[in-house]
């Protein structure tokens, strides 16, 4: 690398689409309120509450006044803690990375690290878990995932990182288009308008976890050396700032995973600019959407004789697909199962395949988890015969919300319907 290259000129994060957008709105929101007293009889032509578009104009002003401080954040914070085994992901909380930011750039750089640690607590870890089951290849991970957060809650971190380390190696492997994995030599985690997959990201943390570590080490460790950890040369890696730190990188995977998986890591051809009725009419679409997601409360149901199915809930649809399987109708159990990299006419002898083996005498429905708004997992008793033998079974069925576009989006949207994700009782599809 040539001297005119130098750190100073990379690319930053503040040059992201996602970053600009923010920034756009901040300044169009000013000028969209500084016209409202001449569009306002306009917009009234075409239906639109201007009271309510002020109130909510008023709102967002409130909320980007400190807009360019915040649009900083991303590099400040990268550039801050990525040595320290940090990066700020799209799922993190800003709040929580300014807080930490503060501390950091006034010298108390182990006070900073704490705020980073704390934020890793029990239930956030629970949260940002739960939102990895988006990514279709982290779903047959959960399994280990969920034992080594007991672990974590359970201050063993000497089991928990390992798995973790090697759950997060393996989901790159499975995701690259290399195929290799995590702590490859020379592997790239770039992916379009993303904050954690740029040259200020996951890279850098890929270099510094994969450093060699060949002499043996009791002192406690800060960082989650891979090949230190796993090779048994580092022994003092069992506490809670390196487990935090392993959680978050797992975390920070999720956005470049999704965009790979969806094909959508290059940037997309420019689209035809919006108008403005159009862009009015998407904004008071988001702000329903994130009301309604604000008020959803996930459901934790252990069920008794009591319990009432509804049309048009998850377990309304695996109750269907139990009903089909006891009659052995594969065609329409395949229509309820979220099949997508199988063609359609191909997906009925799929299921056949997988279960005509096994017949479902009997099912009773044990729990019912909401562990997201477009996730629920289902526990099921099942009596099935195989083989001339009968035997008991319990399995936790998976279950999607999607649109026509096969995309996670919230319970009960219009046009979203329910699909069973995990469904093949006896292994992974």
């Amino acid at each position: 690398m040539s001297e005119s290259n130098s750190n100073n000129e990379k690319p930053k994060l503040r040059d992201l689409p996602i970053i600009k957008e923010v920034e756009l709105q901040a300044s169009t929101l000013k000028n969209v309120k500084r016209a409202m007293p001449v569009l306002s009889p306009f917009l009234k032509v075409f239906g639109v509450d201007t009271e309510q578009i002020k109130q909510s104009l008023q709102e967002l002003e409130d909320r980007f006044v400190n807009i360019n401080d915040l649009a900083t954040i991303p590099d400040r914070f990268n550039d801050m803690f990525a040595e320290h085994g940090w990066i700020l992901y799209d799922m993190m909380s800003i709040t929580v990375a300014e807080k930490a930011l503060k501390r950091a750039e006034s010298g108390d750089i182990k006070g900073a690290e704490q705020e980073l640690v704390d934020y890793y607590d029990a239930e956030n870890t629970k949260l940002h878990l739960s939102m990895m089951q988006a990514i279709k290849s982290f779903r047959p991970r959960l399994r280990l995932a969920y034992k080594a957060l007991i672990d974590y809650e359970e201050e063993r971190y000497h089991a928990c990182i390992p798995v973790v380390l090697a759950l997060l190696d393996g989901l790159v492997n499975d995701v690259h288009q290399a195929k290799k994995g995590f702590f490859a030599e020379n592997i790239e985690f770039e992916a379009w308008n993303s904050l954690a997959a740029h040259s200020k990201g996951l890279g850098q943390l890929a270099s510094i976890f994969r450093k060699g570590r060949r002499t043996t080490t009791t002192e406690s460790l800060s960082l989650p050396y891979r090949n230190g950890i796993l090779h048994g040369t580092d022994l003092g890696y069992d506490n809670k700032l390196v487990a935090a730190k392993t959680w978050a990188t797992l975390f920070s995977l999720r956005d470049w995973a999704l965009k790979v998986e969806n094909g959508i890591d290059k940037p997309p051809a420019e689209e035809p600019k919006k108008s403005l009725r159009e862009m009015f009419s998407e904004y008071s679409e988001t702000m329903e959407e994130r009301d309604k997601l604000l008020k959803w409360k996930p459901r934790k149901i252990i069920f008794d004789d009591s319990f009432i199915i509804e049309e048009g809930t998850p377990e309304f649809v695996l109750i269907q697909f139990m009903e089909l399987w006891k009659k052995k109708n594969y065609g329409y159990m395949s229509k309820l199962i979220q099949l997508v990299k199988v063609e359609e006419k191909q997906r009925p002898k799929k299921v056949k395949e997988k279960l005509a083996d096994s017949f479902l005498i009997d099912f009773k429905f044990l729990s019912i988890d909401d562990t997201a708004s477009a996730v629920t997992l289902i526990e099921v008793g099942m009596q099935i015969e195989k083989d001339s033998v009968i035997s008991e079974h319990k399995y936790a069925y998976s279950l999607i919300n999607v649109d026509e576009e096969n995309k996670f989006v919230r319970r009960g949207k219009p046009g979203s319907v329910w699909k069973i994700d995990k469904w093949n009782y006896q292994s992974a599809f």
